[in-house]
C-alpha cells in the first residue's frame, strides 16, 4: 500500500494541475462529507448553507475530479517529451492485475470513484430538493421577497410550497424558473431588481393548471355566506359595523348542468376576454363575451386610456379577480379595523385612529424609522393634547403606539421595497379597490348601447347591512357562528 500512495503522490507532484485538483477535490468532498454527517444527526446550519453546501462544493469537487486526469495526462506528456520525471511504466502506460500494486491502485480508483458518486448523487439530491423549497424561496434574497414571503406565511394557502403555483411540475418548468432565477439574482447582486416586485406576474402558468388543480371550476360551491366587519367611528368600537353577504359562488349546478354564479366568469364553455389599458389591468376599457355558438358580444368605456396597440385580448381567469390569495396585504382602513375590532391595540383611547391614520400614511425610508416614528408620535400626541390621560393611561398609549407598528404597519408595509398599503390591491370584490367595477359600471357599453349591470344582487344578496353585531338577527348569528 506505501508503494501505491507513493505512486498516486508522486504522479500528483508531478503537475500543478493535478495537485490544485487534488486539493479542490479533497476538502471540498472532505467538507460535503462532514455537512452531510451533521446533517443526518439534525444540525441545522440556517438558509444560506444548502447554498455552499450543495450548490458551490459540489462544483468545487467535480472540478477537481476533472483537473485530476487532465494534471496526470499533462505530466505523462511531458515525461514521454522527456520534460518531466513520471516514470509511471515506461514509455507506455499499462495495467497488469497480476501486480498487487495495479491491484490495489485499480482497488482504491473505484473505491474513491465510488465515494465521489455518492457525494455527488447526494448533493444533486439536496441541492434540487432545497432549491424547490419554500424557505429558498422565501428567505436567500431575505430584503427582495420578504413582502411575498410575510404574508404568503399567513394566507390561506401556507401549507402550499411556492414551487406548485410558480414553478410546476416537469424539467421544462424547472429549467424555466432556475434561469429566470438566475437573472433575478444577476439583479440583487447589482442592485437592479426591481422595487417593489412587479405584478401581475406574467409568466405564471394558466391559472385552470394553478388554481384549478385544488379549485376547479367545474365543482358546485353554491352559495356562501361571509361577514364583513369594520370598527365604528364612534362609541363601543369593540361592538363592529357588520356587513353579511350570501355570496353566489355558484360553480357548475350538477342539476341542470349549467355554470351559473360568480364563477361563471371562469367557464370554458362561454369565454371571458378583455384588453387592459396598463400593466397592473386596473383599467379595463374593452371587455367581450364569446359564446359556445361563437357568437361575440364587446362591451367599450371610452373615457378610460386607450389599450396601447398590439394589446392582445386576455382570456379571464382565477386570478384577475383573485389576485392576491396567497399575498395579501390590507388597505390602511381595513388593518386598523381589525387591529381595533381583535383588540390588538385599545379601541378605547380618544382620537386613536385619526392619529393613527396620520402616522401610518407618512413614507419611512426604513423600518426602524418607521417603529420610532410610531412610537414617538404616539406617545408625545397624548402628552401634548391629552396630558391627564396619559397620566392614567399610560399602559394602554404605551401598548397601542407598540401595537400600530406590529400590528398594522408591519404586515403590510415594507419600504426598502417600497411596498406601501396601495401597491398590491386586492381585485376580489370592490373593497380593497375597484374589483368587479372594473368591467360592471353601467359605464361599459355595446355598440347598441346596452350597458355591463353594476346590479349588487348579480354576485351576492344582503343579508345585514352596517348593523351591530350585537343587534344582527339570531338567524343571521347561527349561520355565522357568533
Amino acid at each position: 500500500m506505501a508503494g501505491l500512495w507513493r505512486a498516486a503522490l508522486r504522479g500528483i507532484w508531478a503537475s500543478w494541475t493535478a495537485l490544485i485538483g487534488a486539493a479542490l477535490a479533497t476538502t471540498s468532498g472532505g467538507i460535503l462529507l462532514l455537512v452531510w454527517v451533521a446533517e443526518l444527526f439534525g444540525a441545522d446550519f440556517g438558509p444560506y448553507h444548502a447554498i455552499f453546501s450543495y450548490g458551490l462544493l459540489p462544483v468545487l469537487l467535480l472540478i477537481g475530479l476533472l483537473l485530476l486526469p487532465v494534471g496526470l495526462w499533462r505530466a505523462r506528456q511531458a515525461e514521454l517529451r522527456g520534460e518531466g520525471e513520471l516514470r509511471v511504466g515506461g514509455r507506455r502506460l499499462v495495467l497488469d492485475l497480476d501486480s498487487p500494486l495495479h491491484r490495489r491502485a485499480l482497488l482504491f480508483f473505484l473505491v474513491m470513484s465510488g465515494v465521489n458518486l455518492l457525494l455527488l448523487g447526494v448533493a444533486t439530491y439536496n441541492g434540487y430538493g432545497y432549491l424547490e423549497s419554500t424557505p429558498f424561496c422565501g428567505t436567500v434574497c431575505h430584503t427582495v421577497m420578504e413582502p411575498q414571503y410575510a404574508t404568503y406565511q399567513r394566507s390561506p394557502h401556507a401549507a402550499v410550497p411556492c414551487v406548485a403555483c410558480h414553478v410546476g411540475s416537469g424539467a421544462t418548468s424547472v429549467a424555466e424558473a432556475k434561469l429566470s432565477g438566475l437573472r433575478q439574482v444577476w439583479g440583487v447582486v447589482t442592485g437592479t431588481h426591481s422595487r417593489p416586485v412587479p405584478a401581475p406576474v406574467e409568466s405564471l402558468r394558466p391559472a385552470g393548471e394553478i388554481c384549478g388543480a385544488c379549485h376547479p371550476a367545474e365543482r358546485f360551491y353554491g352559495e356562501r355566506v361571509r361577514a364583513y366587519e369594520i370598527a365604528p367611528r364612534e362609541g363601543n368600537l369593540q361592538d363592529p359595523v357588520v356587513t353579511v353577504l350570501r355570496m353566489h359562488t355558484g360553480g357548475r349546478n350538477p342539476r341542470t348542468g349549467k355554470l351559473e354564479g360568480n364563477h361563471w366568469h371562469a367557464s370554458p364553455e362561454t369565454r371571458i376576454e378583455f384588453r387592459a389599458a396598463d400593466p397592473r389591468r386596473r383599467h379595463i376599457p374593452e371587455v367581450r363575451r364569446i359564446a359556445a355558438d361563437g357568437q361575440t358580444t364587446t362591451w367599450v368605456r371610452s373615457d378610460l386610456p386607450p389599450v396601447p396597440e398590439g394589446t392582445p385580448w386576455r382570456v379571464m381567469d382565477c386570478t384577475d379577480c383573485h389576485n392576491r390569495v396567497g399575498h395579501e396585504l390590507l388597505p390602511l382602513s381595513a388593518a386598523l379595523d381589525r387591529a381595533f375590532i381583535g383588540g390588538l391595540v385599545d379601541p378605547t383611547l380618544p382620537g386613536l385612529r385619526e392619529l393613527a391614520q396620520e402616522l401610518l400614511q407618512q413614507e419611512y425610508a426604513t423600518r426602524d424609522e418607521a417603529r420610532t416614528a410610531i412610537r414617538e408620535g404616539v406617545f408625545s400626541h397624548y402628552r401634548t393634547e391629552q396630558p391627564t390621560l396619559a397620566a392614567t393611561r399610560w399602559e394602554a398609549i404605551a401598548q397601542a403606539a407598540t401595537g400600530l407598528y406590529s400590528q398594522v404597519y408591519a404586515p403590510n408595509v415594507f419600504p426598502e421595497m417600497k411596498v406601501g398599503w396601495r401597491t398590491y390591491p386586492s381585485q376580489s370584490g370592490h373593497l380593497g379597490d375597484w374589483g368587479c367595477y372594473r368591467c360592471h359600471d353601467d359605464q361599459h357599453k355595446t355598440s347598441e348601447g346596452k350597458a355591463l349591470s353594476q346590479d349588487c344582487d348579480l354576485c351576492h344578496s344582503t343579508l345585514a347591512a352596517e348593523e351591530r353585531r350585537s343587534e344582527l338577527a339570531s338567524e343571521i348569528k347561527d349561520v355565522l357562528g357568533i
